[in-house]
């Protein structure tokens, strides 16, 4: 990405990037969406 196109960037596809780019969070050996997973199903909404 060239500076002009970075700094054309609006405020959400400048978090859109940010959020793309970031690591996965790991907690053991699960990544955070399956962490989320198996705590949805223990703890249902209701």
């Amino acid at each position: 990405m060239r500076p002009a196109e970075f700094w054309a960037l609006t405020p959400t596809e400048f978090w859109w990037l940010v959020e793309a780019n970031r690591p996965v969070k790991m907690y053991f050996d699960m990544t955070e969406t399956e962490v989320a997973a198996i705590y949805a199903k223990a703890y249902p909404e209701g």
